[in-house]
């Protein structure tokens, strides 16, 4: 996330780099010494004409800080005297990486979808699946339970039998 704060950081290391005093880039820019020393304290956050000169005069790529800056977290400054602001973007690069990242979004929001839809099949599948097993499984208790009362008459007719025998 771009903040006041550092990009203010960032102009101050890049002002300092270029042996720049903040009246120096005032004059060059041109603005109020105060109010460059106030972006670079990160009070407040410059208009976008003024980052373009303030960028200009420092000989960097503006897209360069705001790439920089948007995947920084806290700016070190070892780790910005190894980061070259003054080389070019190659926006053709740029743009081919863009449409790649889209391309693949979009493959893999495909493919999240027929993946749900695969997975749904098959709860479908399983749930039909699940659902003749029990029919069957039912069927046999009716089909026991038949027997069951068959067995039941046939031996209440032998103990009829029985007690008729008997008496």
């Amino acid at each position: 996330m771009i903040t006041a704060r550092k990009l203010g950081t960032l102009i101050r290391y890049l002002r300092e780099k270029k042996e720049l005093t903040s009246m120096d880039l005032a004059e060059l820019v041109p603005r109020s010494t105060s109010g460059i020393i106030e972006i670079e304290n990160g009070k407040r956050f410059p208009k976008i004409s003024l980052l373009v000169d303030i960028c200009k005069v420092l000989e960097v790529d503006l897209s360069l800080i705001v790439l920089f800056l948007d995947n920084e977290e806290q700016l070190d400054k070892d780790y910005l005297d190894t980061f070259d602001f003054h080389k070019t973007i190659d926006y053709s690069t740029i743009k081919t990486n863009y449409l790649i990242d889209k391309e693949l979004n979009e493959e893999y929001q495909a493919s999240k979808k027929n993946l749900s839809s695969e997975i749904s099949t098959d709860l479908k599948n399983t749930e039909n699946q699940q659902i003749q097993e029990l029919k069957i499984q039912i069927q046999e208790l009716k089909d026991e339970k038949k027997q069951l009362y068959e067995t039941l008459a046939n031996l209440g007719k032998t103990m009829q039998i029985n007690v008729h025998l008997k008496s």
